[in-house]
């Protein structure tokens, strides 16, 4: 791959399409397409399906044979597959002028060549969840106190619209990669027949996983976690809120435990809009037509999943409660 070059998992209607923005879609010269999923289709046969794999927080990288292990653990199955491994775009990054190893790898990623890709979402995910089951799986508290659930590969790369950016990376002197190459393991194997390989849970594995989330979840450490969390957003919210009155502190208090601890946003409440534009929730309700459909950072952490300014969805038509998901 050259370093202007990501790869994506789904197929495009045509060979070449000039690919615009959702919003200038409308406007775009004939044949254009934006990147999102109705644009793309899984083909209905050979695909790849994308294993990303991450360290956990506050845990040493994995090796490669260790990674796999695991994977192989879960799913023995995947042991004769064909695929590829290699490594993030930022990992193994080093100084060259003092040979200092600035970042080592920080990601890992396996290519497995499936026979049919329309099963790549389901067979994602009984991966994900047979990882659980081998006991592999735990929860990671983010900023503002919400639980992520977490495998050693990402339950969120699974859509026909993914980019994997899986290129070197751009570095300034004296910085340079030093990624090993990419390793095809079981090259002359067929395709992996995934449904076999993957199954979905029976309904007995199925009770065991929800008891061993349950437990995960109610478990005194990530409760005491999750608390302390929650307590330093409201506090950092409330200090860039600036000074308070004493009355209307502890008002502004309550309306951002209420927005960490069960979702509600009030009208002051401020939101980052794609664009950059700071908007309140009052301004979305007062102008459902404006904001309607509109994206979002994340409303709790806007600098949640490298500060996506799209990952949040405005829902004021929903014939219910305005939502924002």
């Amino acid at each position: 791959l050259q370093q202007n070059q990501p790869l994506i998992f789904g197929l495009a209607p045509a060979d070449q399409c000039p690919v615009v923005t959702r919003d200038k879609l409308p406007h775009a010269a004939p044949g254009s397409i934006a990147r999102t999923a109705d644009a793309f289709t899984w083909n209905n046969g050979p695909g790849w399906l994308l294993l990303d794999g991450d360290p956990a927080p506050g845990k040493e990288p994995l090796t490669r044979d260790e990674w796999l292990a695991l994977l192989f653990e879960a799913a023995p199955a995947l042991t004769g597959a064909p695929m590829v491994w290699g490594v993030s775009g930022s990992s193994c990054i080093y100084n060259n002028d003092t040979g200092e190893q600035v970042t080592g790898i920080r990601g890992q990623r396996l290519y497995v060549l499936v026979a049919d890709a329309r099963d790549i979402p389901r067979a994602g995910k009984a991966l994900f969840e047979r990882l659980w089951l081998a006991g592999h799986g735990y929860f990671v508290v983010s900023k503002s106190g919400r639980l992520l659930n977490r495998t050693p590969i990402d339950s969120s790369v699974w859509q026909t619209n993914r980019l994997d950016f899986a290129a070197p990376p751009v570095c300034v002197a004296p910085l340079e990669h030093r990624r090993p190459a990419p390793k095809a393991i079981n090259n002359d194997a067929p395709p992996l027949v995934t449904a076999d390989a993957l199954p979905d849970l029976t309904q007995a594995e199925a009770e065991q996983l929800a008891a061993m989330i349950a437990a995960e979840r109610g478990c005194d450490d990530l409760m005491t976690e999750i608390s302390l969390a929650r307590d330093a957003w409201v506090d950092e919210r409330l200090e860039a809120l600036g000074e308070l009155p004493p009355e209307e502190q502890e008002a502004a208090r309550k309306r951002l435990a209420d927005a960490v601890e069960k979702g509600r946003l009030f009208g002051d409440f401020e939101l980052l809009h794609s664009s950059g534009d700071r908007v309140t929730v009052g301004d979305l309700l007062d102008n459902p037509d404006r904001w309607h459909g509109e994206r979002f950072h994340d409303p709790l952490e806007p600098d949640y999943s490298n500060s996506d300014r799209r990952i949040a969805i405005a829902n004021l038509k929903s014939g219910g409660t305005p939502f924002i998901y």
